[in-house]
């Protein structure tokens, strides 16, 4: 209890003295609770939950976007485009995502204690149900889309503050050449309301900006 004390008095400390780093995630657990946020984004101390919590929407969520991630760089780095055929998924793209699947679920394990990692293996059918799913509606969407970035980070330093966050995925009409910014959510609760920006032609000021 004393180590934690001094760190977090540590970490306080260097907040008054440094160009806070901000992102809309950290603003959200911060004005959430600010205690939580303390101990979750700066002393690393994460809450233990009972073992039918092992396996959270926060776990899968992440899960999700690390197979997403995966397949989008095995798209990118073969040079294709996401597309659809009329029965669906290629078998490229199948294996690409089968392949995703598997490394995404080794990735997770490696911090996950034994039980957990029991856990998300009983749950493979189901996570590679809802992969399939997700991503046969992604490449229905996006058609012919180029992907440009996926989970890649972006930085902006104003005169106060850093802000920092990460692009879950960028991709580039083929046709069009428009780009499109892609927010994966795993829950309905995480949609927003407004699914897109709007922006204001008077008024451009830092304090009228939303984040959607």
């Amino acid at each position: 209890e004393g180590h934690v004390q001094e760190k977090a008095a540590a970490v306080i400390a260097g907040l008054n003295e440094e160009k806070p780093v901000i992102s809309c995630s950290q603003m959200k657990s911060f004005y959430k609770c600010p205690r939580n946020w303390l101990l979750s984004s700066r002393l690393n101390i994460e809450e233990q939950g009972e073992a039918a919590e092992l396996i959270n929407q926060y776990t899968s969520g992440n899960l999700y976007h690390k197979i997403i991630e995966l397949f989008c760089e095995k798209i990118k780095k073969k040079g294709l485009y996401l597309k659809i055929d009329e029965e669906g998924l290629s078998s490229q793209f199948k294996s690409f995502l089968t392949d995703s699947i598997d490394e995404a679920i080794e990735y997770r394990d490696r911090n996950f204690c034994y039980l957990k990692k029991e856990l998300l293996n009983t749950t493979k059918d189901a996570i590679t149900k809802t992969a399939f799913r997700f991503v046969t509606k992604f490449c229905t969407v996006f058609n012919n889309c180029e992907v440009i970035s996926s989970e890649g980070w972006y930085k902006k330093e104003y005169e106060n503050y850093v802000l920092n966050g990460r692009i879950d995925c960028l991709l580039r009409d083929k046709e069009n050449l428009q780009y499109y910014l892609v927010d994966f959510k795993n829950t309905g609760r995480a949609i927003p309301s407004n699914l897109y920006a709007e922006e204001k032609e008077a008024d451009e000021s830092e304090e009228n900006m939303a984040v959607v």
